[in-house]
């Protein structure tokens, strides 16, 4: 599978974000990263390294957005047969989703739902940005 130069920068922001994490990564190596960032170490984040966390997605989005827009991206999620690259569905989610919102608010979304879901700490950030945070921003129907 190739990578992307996002991705890469996604992958920066989840060590940015959480310092305590990084030492931890080592130990839950076959998760994926995604995985192992979660609400338990999301709490015990700071507010800038929960901002730097949001940076790095928020970069890595941007990354791939100009990418797309050099390349004359569709609203397609695949490439297309004649290798156009496109957006994918969180890239377009996040963009739409939060088109001037502060990092702090949006740290403060999860942060708001993770104290209301004690008992889901074990839920990856990422999981909770896209379907509690982002999907109802769209307004996105639960299943």
């Amino acid at each position: 599978m190739k990578k992307t130069f996002a991705t890469g920068l996604l992958g920066l922001s989840l060590l940015a974000g959480a310092p305590a994490f990084a030492a931890d990564a080592a130990v839950n190596a076959p998760k994926s990263p995604i995985e192992q960032f979660t609400g338990e170490y999301w709490i015990q984040s700071t507010p800038e390294n929960k901002e730097a966390y949001l940076f790095g997605i928020e970069s890595a989005v941007e990354v791939e957005k100009a990418i797309a827009e050099r390349k004359g991206a569709s609203k397609a999620t695949k490439r297309d047969r004649k290798g156009t690259y496109t957006l994918s569905p969180f890239e377009r989610g996040w963009m739409k989703a939060f088109p001037d919102t502060p990092r702090k608010e949006i740290a403060s979304e999860v942060d708001a739902w993770y104290k209301a879901n004690q008992d889901q700490l074990n839920r990856p950030v990422m999981d909770v940005l896209w379907y509690e945070v982002i999907e109802p921003r769209l307004g996105v129907a639960k299943k």
